[in-house]
């Protein structure tokens, strides 16, 4: 889950600017907010980067990050995250 993304700064600003304050504050992705909100007419492109073998140190990754990126999905992520967690419990 590793990557890097830009874009152009007016129509993120006007994003940021009218429903920053819906945004998923906990979410591991700024992107699937900003883009959640992102007019619909935007393009989006992929440029791949192939990153290399991990030299050291451990993935971060666990239930917890899964369960944020599902909240930033909408309502049925939220419920998807809601049920796993307590499944979980």
């Amino acid at each position: 889950m590793s990557g890097l993304f830009g874009g152009r700064t007016a129509v993120f600003a006007d994003v940021v600017r009218n429903d920053g304050k819906d945004f998923e504050m906990q979410g591991f992705k700024i992107l699937f907010d900003l883009l959640k909100f992102a007019p619909y007419d935007i393009v989006v492109k992929e440029s791949p980067y192939e990153f290399g073998e991990r030299q050291g140190g451990e993935s971060k990754i666990g239930s917890r990050i899964i369960f944020s990126v599902l909240r930033q999905c909408g309502v049925l992520g939220k419920m998807a995250a809601a049920v796993l967690s307590h499944l979980k419990k």
